[in-house]
């Protein structure tokens, strides 16, 4: 029988590690694409975004990773006509479960469309930023949509540096920035070059890690239809707001044309080419007592707020977009823990405002 030789064996495997990583780092593989969501288990309906294996979910900022994982990449279904939503956390749906959401209260209504069967796909991740949502149309595009919703707020057109999502990303993202000329300089604020250690296995353990914890979820997303822990309880949104409240760096009435960033809307509508866009100014709370008069909530001023709705309805008109504002279309008691954020009821309602558009021009 052979001896072995302990030393030369750790020897070995230590060489064959090395090697191991320095084949990774140079080869870069997709890993992201490899799921077994839409094959051993269903698509989710909404992008993984969470804490982890606590919460039901886990972040990654893989874009691969996410879009594999959602059911959007299941195939085109016949007489299916494809409604992808784009929107912040509102849209994706906090802090609901996956079946209370926009998408799925759109799902429930009819839409009398013949010979189509509309079906919504909720692309939303939290965070307002109007690249980001760029980000996910460019690649929803591939996907064969043939309707986009863009639910969109004050804060996403608003300048304001990158969110980690948008640096992890930020090659994918200078790319639609160079390619649309768009007015923000974001190579200021690139993130430093990933270094050879950055790209072995070691470098990317945490975001290996995180793609193995996404699959290992997919049999629970499976056998119960929950991405999410239960929400905890909130309190209601108080009537009262703050004396003083900002809009990005900006304390005091001045133009916001120089910080809102509408070249990035057309770049979206250019990006789309034939598929439709429906431009949405989302619902909000807005508060009737103290300092109600100057704030409509604890996120927008009213000088600001109504500034930013005078432009964005004249951008829609000046250049033809499809364009509804519902910033006051729902009560106060249909809000939850934000001025943004929905109850079910205030989704299905939200949802039935929205049918008259999307019917327009999914069936005209």
């Amino acid at each position: 029988m052979k001896q072995i030789h302990p030393v030369r064996l750790l020897l070995k495997a230590l060489l064959l590690f090395l090697l191991a990583n320095l084949v990774f780092a140079a080869w870069n593989p997709p890993v992201g694409r490899i799921s077994g969501y839409n094959l051993f288990f269903p698509g989710r309906t909404r992008l993984p975004f969470g804490g982890g294996l606590s919460d039901s979910n886990i972040s990654v900022d893989d874009l691969d990773a996410m879009f594999a994982s959602h059911v959007i990449s299941a195939p085109k279904q016949p007489g299916e006509f494809r409604v992808v939503l784009l929107g912040d956390s509102s849209v994706w749906g906090e802090p609901l479960d996956a079946d209370q959401t926009l998408s799925a209260q759109l799902d429930t209504l009819s839409f009398a469309c013949p010979a189509k069967t509309l079906r919504f796909y909720n692309l939303g991740y939290p965070h307002p930023s109007v690249l980001k949502d760029l980000l996910f149309l460019n690649r929803a595009l591939a996907y064969q949509p043939d309707l986009v919703v863009w639910v969109l707020t004050a804060n996403t057109l608003n300048r304001k540096p990158p969110n980690p999502f948008l640096l992890e990303n930020y090659d994918e993202a200078l790319g639609l920035v160079r390619r649309f000329h768009l007015n923000f300089d974001y190579t200021s604020l690139a993130p430093p070059p990933k270094t050879l250690l950055d790209k072995t296995f070691i470098g990317q353990r945490s975001r290996l890690a995180r793609l193995f914890l996404l699959q290992s979820l997919g049999p629970v997303w499976g056998a119960t239809g929950l991405d999410v822990a239960p929400a905890a309880p909130y309190a209601p949104l108080s009537d009262d707001v703050q004396k003083t409240i900002r809009f990005g760096d900006l304390s005091t009435p001045a133009d916001l044309r120089s910080v809102l960033l509408l070249d990035h809307l057309r770049a979206g509508v250019a990006l789309s080419g034939n598929v439709p866009l429906l431009f949405v100014n989302e619902p909000m709370f807005i508060a009737t007592g103290k300092n109600s008069a100057v704030n409509y909530n604890s996120a927008y001023p009213r000088w600001a707020y109504d500034q930013y709705r005078q432009i964005l309805a004249s951008e829609a008109a000046a250049n033809h977009w499809n364009y509804t504002d519902l910033w006051n279309a729902l009560p106060q008691t249909d809000f939850s823990d934000n001025p943004l954020h929905l109850t079910p009821a205030g989704e299905h309602l939200l949802a039935q405002h929205l049918q008259p558009a999307i019917r327009q021009i999914a069936c005209p």
